[in-house]
């Protein structure tokens, strides 16, 4: 009996074309649940859509939130975010506190219609817009600001 390899999935085929492209230095990817990219106080995750093969999810951790941090406005608006977390598996941009109270704002893209530069081009909007968060998350709680501003997300932070 011959042993079959197994054909990568179409994440790891389009991470073996994206990641080198981004100037990550990778060997040939065979699994991977996903990819990290640090900046500053902020990581960016790119990793494959639980339901749909053609589709790279994008998500960026803001930052960790405190109990305390949740009075007033902030505690109202908690159940609307766990449902927002809910459901941004399908939508564009979407902010949402996790089960463990972490912000982020992720998107979803297809694998086909995503090289190096789109990719690069959709981190930096999630930097961007995380920050426009962080801010605003600032004024709603009256929380103090991370310990380091992000800075431009490169190769060189690449997580696997």
């Amino acid at each position: 009996m011959s042993s079959t390899a197994v054909e990568a999935s179409r994440f790891i085929q389009w991470l073996n074309v994206v990641l080198p492209e981004m100037g990550a230095g990778v060997a040939d990817l065979t699994q991977s649940m996903g990819v990290e990219f640090e900046s500053g106080s902020m990581t960016v995750s790119v990793t494959e859509h639980p339901h749909d093969g053609e589709r790279v999810i994008i998500e960026v951790w803001v930052r960790s939130i405190a109990m305390e941090e949740l009075t007033g406005a902030g505690a109202e608006l908690m159940v609307l975010h766990q449902l927002n977390d809910r459901a941004r598996r399908e939508h564009d941009w979407v902010i949402s506190i996790d089960d463990e109270l972490g912000l982020t704002i992720g998107t979803t893209a297809r694998c086909g219609e995503l090289d190096a530069p789109g990719l690069q081009r959709l981190m930096a909007d999630g930097f961007e817009k995380a920050e426009a968060i962080e801010a605003l998350w600032r004024d709603l709680t009256g929380s103090a600001a991370p310990e380091s501003a992000a800075d431009d997300a490169s190769a060189s932070m690449l997580r696997i």
